[in-house]
């Protein structure tokens, strides 16, 4: 049975904050106008609606230890994977500048008038990719939103930045592509160790030790070094920065930044 689990009955705000901006984008590409004054009317109520959420959220606040606000739904119980959110001390005030700098982005974004509702479904996504990304208490629906953000990020660079765009966003996807696939082989590693992906599990008793920690700890250390990005494998950025849109600029230095140095550290074997 697919069941709704939290540890507080009421209403499950932070599965509210992650899956309205999708909505919002799923909407605004139904309507049969899509004019730029409706596209971007959409997205600033989307944003704002969804700030509004996220304010409801932190004034829950998190527990002295642990995660607070966890929700659960069995995604794909077969290997233990479960849609899985929750907040702490790091996650929740990540989740709130989030929701707020993607605020402000739309209102910014209002002056776009090239193809203004494919831009806004683009920018929700990654909104909800985001949100995702630090609500997620689950190791397989983690990769999923981190790799959605990659995904978001490329088509919005390839579609609306500048003269070099195809360039930048072809070396921006193939980096950042081929530097997630050694965090997803930790992920499994995890996973096999353990029979969940349930990051809770793993931080209480992390299941790894000795060489195979050290070697998971390691692949992380890569994606991650990619997605931050450090040297030597930093050379996608200045590209990506330089012909992305304003936008997508401020999303990328913004919450991609804040997604690659802190939301990692929730499920390492050496937190």
């Amino acid at each position: 049975d697919v069941l709704l689990k939290k540890d507080d009955p009421a209403m499950p705000l932070l599965s509210i904050s992650v899956f309205l901006p999708l909505l919002g984008g799923v909407l605004l590409m139904a309507l049969p106008n899509k004019s730029a004054r409706i596209a971007h009317g959409v997205s600033i109520a989307t944003t704002g609606l969804t700030f509004v959420v996220t304010l409801a959220i932190w004034a829950r606040g998190t527990l002295p230890d642990g995660f607070a606000q966890v929700e659960e739904i069995a995604w794909i119980p077969a290997i233990g994977a479960a849609f899985r959110v929750g907040v702490d001390g790091l996650s929740l005030p990540l989740i709130l500048l989030t929701s707020l700098l993607f605020f402000l982005s739309a209102i910014y974004a209002a002056r776009i008038t090239d193809r203004p509702a494919v831009f806004v479904a683009l920018m929700l996504m990654l909104e909800t990719a985001s949100i995702g990304t630090f609500a997620a208490l689950d190791a397989l629906l983690f990769y999923v939103f981190f790799e959605v953000s990659l995904v978001g990020m490329y088509f919005m660079i390839v579609g609306w930045g500048y003269e070099e765009r195809q360039r930048a966003g072809l070396m921006f996807f193939i980096y950042t592509l081929l530097g997630s696939l050694p965090l997803l082989l930790a992920i499994i590693g995890l996973y096999l160790a353990t029979g969940s992906f349930d990051m809770r599990l793993w931080i209480e008793a992390p299941p790894l030790t000795g060489l195979a920690a050290m070697l998971a700890l390691i692949a992380m250390l890569f994606t991650f070094a990619v997605k931050i990005p450090s040297f030597p494998v930093h050379t996608w950025l200045p590209a990506a920065h330089v012909q992305a849109p304003t936008v997508g600029s401020v999303i990328l230095a913004g919450v991609d930044a804040e997604i690659r140095h802190i939301r990692p550290c929730a499920f390492s074997p050496y937190r």
